[in-house]
């Protein structure tokens, strides 16, 4: 029977584990669908699953399943169970071949060097080939006693050892047997392998423990171990021993014989050591401490984990670890951050658990005999990579994206990937990118904010900028020099010109032939612009507090009272609403035509955006350092439900051109996709940096992001909201592990 297709139980954290360790999604797609009919909006049960990946469950075995084995290219992978057999499964259809012939549990399963062979050995006391292909049985040999640990050679030679007697073992390539490497009088009690099959330390009966080189006869013997209790390890290539025991862990450098006690007493079936050798990881109850292999100093530890950790694994490039926890949830780990994704659903205790190449996608088993692979597809479509820091986003009406770097390429790309045209502009860092109203042109500036722990604040001593005006194909854009370092950029309803605002107080219209008129001037920085709906109306803050409204059509003024520190965000609502935000975090609700007001004390470190909802009744607004939107009814004042970012702080949103959706940008790399009608959401984590820009494309069924790696990513926003809709999502994302529902 193949797989089944099941959304993932799970969330994303810093430290918390999810409580939640029940399958929801028992029974498949078509008996989920019918249980959920009336009990979980539709969208939100897909975004669920699309955010978190969908979960296949390969069903088959019915007991234990103790290892898992990736073949060499990835397209299969074997599983060795208590049920007495190994399965070797295909990835891509969840079809698999039944290993039938060992008459007790079976401990181990792996592909050979090559991988043209599969290697299984059981407590029958056998170890037994296979064609890795076919699953055809090749070979069946005795080993000296039921075997945990398989290593495999580069000259074909297959080792055991961690074997219930404590003997280790030879199979060379061509023999029918295997040989003993523990001399029969030493009566060993352990002994262990490492990685690359060089080295093997044994701990005999009488006797110091010893690691012994097996392209010679040289021992080295560990001083005072004689009757040492606890489990023997060795790192890749035999250079540490560690000693697991109930009353310590300990590190020896093998170069030295120097012993080292580590922080925290490790329960690990084995512990788990990086591809380039520097770093060992080890389960200390609930918490996962990882150190540096030559010295044994702790370097990191990770909590989240409800329950003992069983078992952890490096990913292939080092950036991930992977753990399988008595909490019946398995956790993938950035090394650098510490964050974890928690994937759960299982019935029976994580055994074991591997990354596949792409680095997210996640093989594990469990004591119930449960095999699932978690495909998390949340990294989103590159467009384009300018492989530097970039800042600047723009979104065209027919769905080509403008993005810039710091390095000062311009690169307009459409969504396919294709590039279309690849500009050398003045070099800037912070450039933002606006797109006209049209969404046929663009224009570009970097702006001068400097942020400290109080806020945003005008970099007055920034040099003069460069405006950028362009189009969404392969024409030049044209440079304008402007007269001092610009902060804000906005474009005028008709698309005929844009309004900037400049450090040297001077609010500045430059039309698309580059020539500019200065429309307001302030005695402090120019800070914030916003215009009215119907383009007849500019509002814009200074430095000094001041707000000032310019009728463009005849250049009059009207000043409103001042506020007490900098304006940092001003945004209309029709002709009726201004709503300004000040440094000092608040926020004024002002009637345009009188110049009445009310003030919020709205907290956090000063106002940095502001947007009326699509029908003018709320107020959005982020404070600086916050996590979330928070949200003031118009006419009353009063707070509503904030809108939920991703778990770092927000640098930014967008709003949707129909209003109906929001785009949070999160310093954790992470975008929030919220449905203001509901207030619920989903993120969109994949880029490893802040995001610096976000739109929507495709007319609105597609989301652009742009990190501050510089890369642009593409998202499809077409989730389904009935329960037909939800069938036919399911079938189309899975069709062929569907149809044997």
């Amino acid at each position: 029977m193949g797989p089944t297709t099941e959304p993932v139980t799970g969330t994303t954290d810093e430290t918390t584990a999810t409580t939640a360790d029940t399958d929801t999604t028992t029974g498949g797609p078509a008996a989920l669908c019918e249980r959920l009919g009336g009990e979980v909006g539709v969208g939100e049960l897909v975004a669920d699953a699309q955010a978190r990946g969908i979960s296949r469950a390969f069903h088959g075995h019915t007991d234990y399943v103790s290892r898992i084995s990736v073949s060499p290219d990835g397209a299969r992978f074997v599983t060795a169970s208590d049920d007495k057999t190994a399965r070797l499964w295909d990835i891509a259809s969840g079809e698999a071949r039944v290993l039938v012939g060992h008459d007790d549990e079976i401990w181990n399963a792996q592909h050979t060097w090559d991988g043209d062979e599969i290697a299984t050995v059981s407590k029958d006391r056998t170890l037994r080939l296979w064609d890795a292909r076919t699953g055809a049985p090749r070979a069946t040999i005795a080993v000296p006693s039921p075997t945990r640990q398989l290593v495999f050679r580069p000259d074909g030679a297959i080792l055991g050892a961690h074997t219930i007697g404590g003997e280790a073992w030879i199979l060379r390539p061509g023999a029918s047997a295997v040989e003993l490497l523990t001399p029969p009088e030493e009566r060993p009690s352990r002994s262990y392998l490492s990685l690359d099959g060089r080295r093997l330390i044994v701990q005999p009966e009488l006797g110091d423990v010893y690691v012994r080189d097996l392209d010679g006869a040289a021992k080295k013997h560990l001083p005072r171990t004689r009757g040492a209790t606890g489990k023997w390890f060795l790192d890749r290539h035999g250079d540490v021993a560690l000693q697991l025991s109930n009353d310590a862990t300990v590190h020896w450098d093998l170069a030295t014989m120097t012993r080292r006690p580590l922080d925290g007493i490790s329960h690990s079936r084995r512990p788990a050591f990086s591809a380039a050798g520097d770093r060992l990881a080890l389960a200390v109850g609930a918490d996962i401490h990882v150190y540096a292999t030559r010295t044994g100093e702790l370097v990191r530890r990770f909590v989240g984990h409800e329950g003992p950790v069983e078992m952890v694994s490096f990913s292939a490039d080092d950036r991930r670890l992977v753990s399988g926890s008595v909490d019946r949830t398995v956790r993938l780990w950035n090394l650098a951050s510490g964050r974890s994704e928690v994937y759960a659903g299982f019935e029976g205790v994580v055994t074991e658990a591997e990354l596949l190449a792409d680095g997210r996608s996640i093989l594990a088993v469990s004591t119930a005999g449960e095999v699932r692979l978690f495909e998390p597809r949340r990294a989103g479509r590159i467009v384009t990579d300018h492989a530097a820091p970039a800042t600047g986003l723009a979104v065209s009406v027919d769905d080509r994206v403008a993005s810039i770097d710091d390095r000062g390429r311009l690169r307009i790309v459409a969504l396919d990937g294709r590039v279309i045209a690849e500009h050398a502009v003045p070099r800037a860092a912070a450039v933002h990118l606006a797109a006209s109203p049209d969404g046929r042109s663009f224009a570009g500036v970097p702006r001068a904010w400097v942020t400290g722990s109080d806020g945003r604040h005008p970099a007055r001593a920034a040099p003069p900028a460069t405006l950028l005006l362009g189009r969404f194909d392969a024409t030049a854009p044209l440079a304008v020099a402007l007269p001092a370092a610009a902060l804000e950029l906005l474009w005028l309803a008709d698309g005929s010109a844009v309004v900037v605002a400049l450090v040297d107080g001077s609010v500045r219209r430059i039309d698309r032939s580059g020539a500019g008129l200065e429309l307001d001037r302030f005695p402090a920085p120019a800070t914030s612009i916003a215009l009215a709906p119907g383009g007849d109306w500019l509002a814009a803050g200074s430095d000094d507090g001041r707000v000032r409204l310019t009728e463009l059509a005849t250049g009059r003024h009207r000043d409103l009272a001042p506020h007490e520190e900098r304006v940092t965000a001003l945004a209309f609502a029709g002709g009726t609403w201004l709503a300004s935000g000040c440094a000092d975090h608040t926020v004024r609700l002002w009637r345009v035509q009188d110049g009445s007001f009310r003030a919020f004390d709205e907290g956090g470190h000063g106002v940095e955006q502001l947007a009326f909802s699509a029908d003018g009744r709320a107020l959005i607004l982020l404070s600086g350092g916050e996590t979330q939107l928070r949200r003031l009814s118009v006419e009353t004042g009063e707070h509503l439900a904030p809108l939920t970012g991703p778990l770092g702080k927000l640098h930014g949103f967008t709003l949707a051109g129909d209003g109906r959706r929001l785009l949070t940008h999160g310093a954790d790399g992470a975008v929030r996709v919220i449905d203001l009608a509901d207030g619920e959401g989903r993120t969109l984590a994949g880029h490893p940096l802040a995001i610096t820009g976000a739109g929507f494309a495709a007319g609105g069924r597609m989301i652009v992001t742009l990190g501050a790696e510089g890369s642009v990513r593409a998202w499809p926003d077409d989730l389904p909201e009935t329960m037909p809709e939800l069938r036919a999502w399911l079938a189309a994302a899975t069709p062929e592990r569907i149809a044997g529902q």
